[in-house]
């Protein structure tokens, strides 16, 4: 079980103590972990739903997560419309990219600061 304690170990660890290339490197393995695993849901949910179920696609949705950023970024072209699950999936996945790189961002600015206390 999580607990306190547990967070406030882990927080001192990543603030103080992990050398810089190991936290890019955790921070860039949970970002492409969890990448490639909503690609992978999103993926498997419109095989199961029968709809286009391209991989690429599926991977450049996910990339992006936006419709608008995805016009932008590949070049508009018209696609198919996603299913309330798959933008429910897309909705998970923008917000635990949202978490991450808000956590990232604080232990940065700690590390920052942590000489000037």
């Amino acid at each position: 079980m999580f607990s306190l304690g547990v967070l406030e170990e882990l927080w001192f660890h990543v603030t103080s103590v992990v050398g810089w290339r190991r936290l890019l490197l955790i921070e860039i393995t949970i970002e492409s972990a969890l990448i490639g695993t909503f690609t992978l849901l999103i993926w498997a949910l419109a095989f199961a739903e029968g709809t286009p179920h391209d991989l690429k696609q599926k991977f450049l949705i996910c990339l992006t997560s936006v419709r608008l950023s995805t016009d932008s970024v590949f070049g508009w072209r018209e696609g198919p419309v996603s299913s309330a699950l798959e933008t429910l999936l897309l909705v998970g996945s923008s917000w635990l990219h949202w978490l991450l790189l808000n956590v990232t961002s604080a232990v940065i600015v700690s590390r920052a600061l942590k000489p000037q206390r």
